[in-house]
């Protein structure tokens, strides 16, 4: 561990922040000084670090006895782009809350993923406003029902809070599901997405297809189950009646907020059908799969 001193002189080196890294995981710190205070700012990146609940709540419990002893403010924010953690202490304290705070941010138990309180309020807040902006924009009908393309601006606002809490995701509405996943089919350069009436949609929730020498046509079946309500092996047999009926359907994926009830992945009806013909993804692996959708190279093979 760097002592306060050696990074306040770092920070004061016309450097605006040093960068540290714990376990391949990079970071930045900055320390200054100023009218005797210590001031001591963390900048911790979505996706790659995570105080955990129980670490933070401990860390701020004890800083808000520091405050009320000492008459000094601080706080912990959040930005889409980043979370940061900014103490100000009075300066014969800032070794102290230094080591405090490093001892937190640098645990690698606590580097996994950003699930602390006040960044899952901050999330679910920013939420709503999101999908109120619409994730994505009609350009069109067809007989199955609109052809729909991804809006930029909110699904990169999206990427960032499931980064922050990928909880999230199950607290949005069925409808508001099926939308997300459509963009992020238009997101990875299909061609067609189309997003199916709300009623009367055979069993498909979206359709994407993609060109070329071999013409990809996937039919998505989309479930916003709370996390105790396991999808059945039932529900993905249905979709694998539907997509034996749907011309030219190439693959069928069932993706949902959930996850899949026990031994669903070895019925026999199911088992021969998954990697080629069927994608399963449950809650996890649909949100790491909406997060790679702008940071991976494999593009179309995301989600077909």
């Amino acid at each position: 561990m760097p002592s306060l001193s050696d990074v306040r002189e770092w920070s004061s080196n016309g450097k605006e922040s040093v960068s540290l890294v714990i376990d391949g995981r990079p970071f930045t710190c900055r320390v200054t000084v100023r009218r005797g205070k210590t001031r001591i700012d963390f900048d911790l990146f979505p996706g790659n670090h995570d105080l955990g609940a129980e670490a933070s709540e401990r860390l701020w419990q004890q800083y808000q006895v520091y405050c009320t002893a000492h008459g000094v403010r601080s706080r912990i924010h959040s930005h889409f782009s980043k979370t940061s953690i900014m103490f100000e202490v009075r300066e014969e304290h800032g070794e102290k809350w230094f080591e405090r705070i490093w001892n937190c941010v640098s645990d690698p138990d606590n580097l996994e993923r950003i699930r602390c309180d006040v960044l899952s309020e901050y999330a679910r807040k920013q939420l709503g406003r999101v999908l109120t902006a619409t994730i994505v924009r009609p350009r069109g009908r067809v007989k199955e029902g609109t052809l729909v393309r991804v809006a930029a601006p909110a699904w990169a606002s999206l990427i960032e809070l499931l980064q922050i809490d990928f909880e999230v995701l199950s607290t949005v509405s069925p409808r508001q599901l099926e939308e997300i996943v459509a963009a992020a089919y238009d997101r990875i350069g299909f061609d067609r997405v189309i997003l199916t009436p709300r009623s009367g949609d055979h069993g498909r929730d979206v359709i994407a297809e993609k060109g070329g020498w071999g013409t990809i046509r996937v039919v998505v079946q989309v479930k916003a189950h709370s996390a105790e309500n396991l999808v059945s092996a039932d529900e993905v047999r249905s979709l694998i009646g539907t997509y034996c009926m749907e011309p030219g359907a190439t693959k069928a994926v069932l993706a949902t907020t959930s996850d899949f009830a026990p031994r669903l992945k070895d019925a026999p009806n199911i088992a021969p059908l998954l990697g080629h013909e069927l994608l399963l993804l449950n809650r996890k692996q649909l949100v790491e799969r909406l997060v790679q959708t702008e940071y991976s190279r494999r593009g179309l093979s995301l989600f077909s």
